[in-house]
Formats: structure tokens, sequence, C-alpha cells
């Protein structure tokens, strides 16, 4: 397959959000702090882009507008994150696509697992959806600021899975919420158990869960791997994401 070198979107994903934002948070009249939460590990590759993203917005709106980074789920699972940004008391959080679709289901067209063969097939998909997606979730009271990518999703295991029928046989977590992938896990014939992202560790220590799907960066920085030891070579899905911020906070920064 041929793979964009790995990183590469989302760094250019985020270094737009911040151009994006520039001339809005220049003029911003008041000091703000917005609250950003998200459940990428702390201290990964991803967290350290986020912190420079903070950091540029803080520099250009001349320390106007600062950034509380909330990393690794200390805010709750997507689906919390999107209830409290409607709330108020979270203003923007990276969320991936299944924490976007908590937003608009419309996002959960992009998850659908092995339709792609490559980045270029993701992208390409991406970049013609982009525009009406965005349109779904403005409507629905957030403003999407850029796109990324964690990686290609494999599946780890607790027992050795060689065909379909081996892993039908294992307790598969699932994103609690995603009613839409339980179905399609379901008519699969696989054995899926919806839980909060929040409490895989929790469920594969206890045996709640015996499989479950990650890039394998993440397996490997969320210590995931250290319970299911076994991991699939098979590219399953892309795990996608974006950084959203509620209309109510984006017209704070945007003088339009």
């Amino acid at each position: 397959m041929n793979r964009r070198t790995r990183g590469e979107r989302p760094m250019k994903a985020f270094v737009l959000a911040v151009l994006v934002a520039l001339g809005g948070t220049a003029a911003t009249a008041q000091t703000l702090t917005v609250k950003m939460a998200t459940l990428v590990p702390q201290g990964s590759s991803w967290h350290r882009i986020l912190q420079e993203m903070a950091e540029a917005w803080k520099t250009a709106s001349g320390g106007k507008v600062t950034v509380r980074l909330y990393p690794g789920g200390v805010a709750g699972d997507d689906p919390d994150v999107v209830r409290k940004m409607r709330l108020g008391t979270l203003n923007a959080g990276l969320l991936t696509a299944s924490g976007l679709g908590e937003i608009d289901k419309s996002v959960n067209a992009l998850g659908v697992p092995m339709m792609y063969g490559s980045y270029e097939e993701v992208y390409g998909v991406l970049d013609k959806m982009r525009p009406g997606l965005e349109a779904k979730i403005a409507a629905k009271g957030f403003v999407v600021l850029g796109w990324a990518d964690g990686g290609w999703v494999r599946f780890f295991t607790q027992k050795p899975v060689a065909r379909p029928d081996d892993l039908r046989a294992l307790k598969l977590f699932s994103w609690a919420g995603d009613t839409q992938q339980v179905e399609l896990l379901k008519a699969a014939r696989f054995n899926p158990v919806p839980l909060p992202s929040t409490e895989l560790a929790t469920g594969l220590q206890t045996g709640l869960v015996q499989a479950f799907g990650a890039p394998p960066g993440v397996a490997l920085i969320a210590q995931y791997f250290n319970r299911a030891k076994n991991m699939t070579d098979l590219d399953w899905q892309m795990l996608l994401g974006a950084i959203v911020v509620s209309k109510s906070t984006w017209d704070q920064l945007s003088p339009d």
C-alpha cells in the first residue's frame, strides 16, 4: 500500500487550525480561556502538537487567549466531551470520528471497516466529504478547525487470532454510544461489548473485554497492549478525528 508518512497529515491539520484562528484571536477584545479535552495520552506526540497549538494561539492573541488542555480522557470519553461542550463547561475537543458522530451521525460514514487501501484514498474521500460534514456539524452548533488521523486500527487480542471466527469467539470492545458500530459488528457475527474508551484498561484487566481495535501507537502509549499482546496484521479502518470548537466559543474568538 502507498501510505503517507505517519504524522504528516495530523501536523498539517493542527497547523491549519492555528492559522484559521489567528485572525480572530488577535482581535479578541477580552481574555478567554478555551478548555479543550481529548483522549490522546498525555506526553504523546499528539498531545505535544496540541501544546504547540495552544502556545501559538496565546502568542497570536497577545496573551488574551489561553488554551487549557485536558488530555488522556480526564474530562471523560468523547460523548462526555461533546455533552460538556453543549453545556458550556468545555469549549473545544480533539474528537475521534466516533465522538464526532455524537454531533452528527453522518460522520460515521468515514469509519466503514476496510473501505480504504491507502492514506491517499482516506484523504481523497475526506476531502470530498468535508464541506458537507462540516456544514452538518455547524448546524449542530460546532465549528471544525481541522481534521487529523491517528493511524490504521488493528485488533489486539488476549488470545491469538488467525481467522475471523477466532475473533468472533472473543468479547470485543466497541465504543459506548456508537450503536451503528455495535449493529455492524453484530451483523458480522462478532461479540461487541460497548464501553467508554476510558474504561478499556479496566475491561481488559477484569475480562469484561478480550479484544479491542486501536492504532499500534495508541495501544503502546496507553499501555493497553500489556493486557492484549497479540496484534492482527490487518488494517481494519483509519482512526480519524477533528478539532471542534463550540459555536459560542468561536463567536468570541472571531470578530465576524
